[in-house]
């Protein structure tokens, strides 16, 4: 098959980092402040002084931005975008920065019209799906049939969620942006553990949906009795 090949020859700098052979696309107008100048280009990048391991970096330019480096491949197969670390030490495939110094945006994933289908997957090595984001907006952790919002599944025993904090931790259960129940503990002090209802307070028992034992804001209790005349 035809081929383009690029030799280097003797006096190559093997200084790591330095490029040993590029290819650039030119762009000879001279449109905005970037232009004429280097449109896009790909070079090879030596990693080692001997010059043995070789990356791919590659760059390209805006009307007004010089050519800057948006991707790199290095020796490994590891993977950087938007930035030039593709961090083996850390032992990633791929690395995903934004250097941007005010857009803070991160990576968007599209996923098809099947809300069955899944916008992304998180396996181990085995191929073992560890977490999944449904195209309905499902997470699945654990499971990847997620049937609500979060859907936390564990197949060796308690499928268990951390709420850890410096003062405690909380769980808020909201309705249109105003909490309605919060229980929350602290480790010690005052707080303890709390349930905090903002009315009244019902505890059903065996999938019931009349309550068991009612707790009314004005500290009445009532067992088997929704709406209690007396403090108990």
């Amino acid at each position: 098959a035809p081929t383009l090949r690029i030799t280097n020859s003797s006096n190559v700098d093997y200084t790591a980092g330095s490029p040993i052979g590029a290819l650039e696309y030119y762009h000879s107008e001279g449109s905005g402040t970037a232009f004429p100048g280097v449109g896009a280009s790909i070079k090879a990048l030596v990693e080692n002084t001997a010059g043995h391991q070789v990356g791919l970096a590659f760059s390209t330019a805006t009307v007004d931005t010089a050519a800057t480096e948006r991707m790199r491949i290095d020796s490994s197969g590891n993977v950087g975008l938007g930035t030039t670390t593709t961090s083996v030490s850390d032992n990633l495939v791929a690395r995903f920065e934004n250097s941007h110094s005010t857009g803070s945006y991160g990576i968007a994933v599209k996923a098809g019209d099947d809300d069955g289908n899944y916008t992304a997957d998180f396996a181990n090595k085995a191929g073992t799906s560890l977490m999944r984001i449904r195209g309905d907006g499902n997470v699945g952790i654990g499971t990847t049939s997620p049937s609500t919002q979060l859907d936390v599944y564990s197949s060796g025993g308690w499928g268990t969620v951390n709420i850890d904090g410096a003062s405690g931790g909380q769980l808020d259960l909201q309705r249109a942006g105003t909490t309605h129940l919060s229980i929350y503990a602290n480790h010690s002090g005052s707080l303890g553990a709390n349930i905090k209802s903002e009315n009244y307070l019902y505890l059903l028992t065996n999938n019931s949906s009349t309550p068991t034992m009612t707790l009314t804001p004005t500290s009445r209790v009532g067992i088997g009795e929704p709406s209690p005349a007396a403090t108990l």
